[in-house]
């Protein structure tokens, strides 16, 4: 009976002692169906950019996407950089030099759509991509008037991989 009791008081301590599973993120299921994004190829959530000094959301247009199980086969780069033209349809706006213009990603839950591993910012200069600093989902218009493009690209590479690039226009002047 001793025997018995010792065992079962062992068998108690050694399961109360395990470490609990702790589930890793790599573990947890996602809400996003790839299949029903790789195969509707569903427009990527939308960015919108706060213009405080104007009260206004600004949503860049959406220039190229690309959904693929192998990222390696979407294209890293665009092939033509839009310009003042390219974004002809969108609100003109003029804002301050060094106006601090905080970003969002469209979060409606009912979408499910993955939201992107990686954001950057780059300002379209004389046919070329300059990176721009993004620091806290903001980021600053040049202290130089003149007339602005810049290109969002944004990277998806967990459960659904894809990329996205986005073009907007702004103007900076006192």
């Amino acid at each position: 009976m001793k025997k018995m009791i010792a065992l079962l008081l062992t068998s108690i301590f050694l399961i109360g002692c395990q470490d609990p599973k702790v589930e890793t993120e790599q573990e947890k299921v996602s809400n996003v169906d790839t299949r029903t994004v790789y195969e509707s190829n569903s427009k990527p959530r939308y960015i919108q950019l706060h213009l405080k000094e104007v009260d206004y959301g600004l949503n860049p247009i959406l220039l190229s996407y690309c959904w693929n199980e192998d990222l390696a086969n979407c294209p890293t780069e665009l092939k033509i950089l839009p310009d003042e033209d390219t974004l002809d349809g969108q609100k003109r706006f003029i804002l301050p030099p060094n106006t601090n213009i905080p970003f969002i990603i469209d979060s409606d839950p009912q979408k499910t759509l993955p939201f992107p591993n990686n954001i950057e910012l780059f300002l379209v200069e004389d046919e070329a991509l300059t990176p721009v600093t993004i620091t806290n989902d903001s980021f600053t218009l040049p202290q130089e008037e003149g007339s602005y493009t810049y290109v969002f690209k944004t990277t998806y590479n967990e459960d659904i991989k894809g990329i996205a690039f986005y073009g907007f226009h702004l103007r900076v002047r006192n």
